[in-house]
């Protein structure tokens, strides 16, 4: 995102991001991309900053969790390992295992090892933060609208995967988190994203997709091109279904009218749609 502003490598993402490195602070990340990392360690040397890396002071390993079908659609959740290395041992670091993970994705088990990584370093200074508050922290926590279960019959999710990246991530999820009978996939997005490599992700996991467009900001991409993008797509994944909608309420009405019980909708594409999606569900 914000190439325009941060650059379009990685590297140079990097350097721009770490600007917000200070002079005696402490830098904690989770990149494993040698030629990344260092455009990090520099300005942490430079600065004579305390350094912890994923893969090189700390690691983490994951299962899936026990199976809930307490619905008819499966939901597994994930079981963390958090393990110091060598060197996150000398700085204080100690094995954290068989933590429970609320949020979803296999990506958030780095995310996790990274808060509690931060969090024993604070402890190290000075800090009270007990391993229980740690653990039921993370068992318990749910970002908004971060593949997020709002509902469970039909089983619905929201998500704001606006970019190739954080949709193949959604996709995955999806796969190894449920096990609906069929899948609906409401999608919107903005114009400067890259709509056509992010449908077609969802175009190889969908069994019907919903084209539509928000209300709250003039960026949408108009569900007309949409249309046909997913038309282009179409030779690909014949057996999709796809609908249009300009009006993302009236997405949503059609979605209550026809989707059954047992089967997963996930909206997804932009904070945008998030947003007049979301409150729906409180």
């Amino acid at each position: 995102d914000h190439q325009a502003q941060l650059g379009n490598t990685l590297e140079l993402i990097a350097t721009e991001k770490a600007g917000i490195v200070k002079p005696g602070s402490y830098v904690i990340h989770g990149v494993r991309a040698k030629s990344v990392r260092e455009m990090i360690r520099l300005p942490a040397s430079k600065h004579s900053c305390g350094l912890l890396e994923l893969g090189k002071d700390f690691e983490v390993t994951s299962h899936p969790g026990e199976v809930n079908d307490r619905t008819a659609s499966v939901r597994r959740s994930r079981v963390l390992d958090f393990l110091p290395l060598t060197n996150g041992a000398s700085e204080g670091l100690s094995a954290l295992k068989g933590v429970q993970l609320r949020m979803l994705g296999s990506h958030q088990t780095e995310n996790a090892a990274i808060a509690i990584a931060a969090c024993q370093k604070l402890v190290r200074l000075g800090w009270n933060i007990p391993e229980e508050a740690i653990r039921s922290a993370l068992a318990t926590t749910q970002v908004s609208c971060r593949i997020e279960v709002v509902q469970q019959k039909p089983l619905t999710i929201v998500d704001t995967a606006h970019n190739i990246a954080s949709m193949s991530s959604l996709i995955q999820t999806l796969r190894d988190s449920f096990s609906p009978t069929a899948k609906t996939i409401v999608f919107a997005c903005s114009k400067d994203k890259e709509y056509v490599a992010m449908l077609e992700l969802i175009m190889s996991y969908a069994d019907r997709v919903i084209l539509t467009q928000y209300s709250n900001n003039p960026r949408f991409v108009p569900v007309e091109r949409l249309q046909s993008q997913t038309e282009e797509l179409l030779h690909k994944f014949p057996n999709v279904q796809i609908l249009t909608s300009p009006d993302s309420k009236i997405a949503m009405k059609y979605v209550m009218d026809n989707v059954a019980e047992n089967e997963l909708v996930c909206y997804t594409g932009s904070f945008f749609l998030a947003s007049e999606v979301r409150p729906a569900f409180d």
